[in-house]
């Protein structure tokens, strides 16, 4: 299961390094990607000694429970599979470090892979970006989307 995608240059494992439990999930990149690693007892030293350090975790810590609260209410929420797709969309084409060209964003999951995000099945991914690109909201090319109707996107997402 996909529980998120992680941002360029976002800090991951830091609520079990602190708590002193191991990470409760794994990660797959998406692209190529550069991977760095402290040592827990460092990481902590740090925080104890280097206060800005300290309150920049902080500001990570409290940004992760404000995503998963965010989150939870969009899954809890949304009351069909179009208003789901219509907020991952949205979600997506905000995202920092998302590639976009002349209007395209690049999508580099697969349906299956959106489907695991949103809760439902890749067959009703399917269906649901079938009738974005009917109705003209959406136009995709294989991993690129241009968005053509946002505000009717925007709609669809309430």
């Amino acid at each position: 299961m996909i529980l998120r995608v992680a941002d360029r240059g976002e800090v991951l494992g830091v609520p079990g390094t602190i708590v002193g439990r191991p990470h409760a999930v794994t990660a797959e990149t998406l692209e190529p990607t550069q991977v760095g690693f402290i040592p827990s007892d460092l990481f902590l030293r740090l925080l104890a000694e280097r206060g800005e350090i300290a309150v920049r975790v902080a500001q990570l810590l409290s940004k992760l429970c404000f995503n998963i609260w965010q989150e939870a209410c969009f899954l809890g929420l949304s009351r069909s599979s179009s208003q789901k797709t219509a907020n991952f969309l949205l979600d997506w084409s905000n995202r920092p470090g998302v590639t976009h060209h002349g209007g395209h964003i690049t999508l580099p999951l697969t349906h299956a892979e959106i489907a695991q995000m949103i809760h439902c099945s890749r067959e009703t991914v399917t269906r649901r970006f079938a009738e974005l690109r009917r109705n003209q909201i959406i136009r995709m090319k294989g991993p690129n989307l241009i968005v053509l109707n946002r505000k009717a996107l925007e709609s669809l997402a309430r």
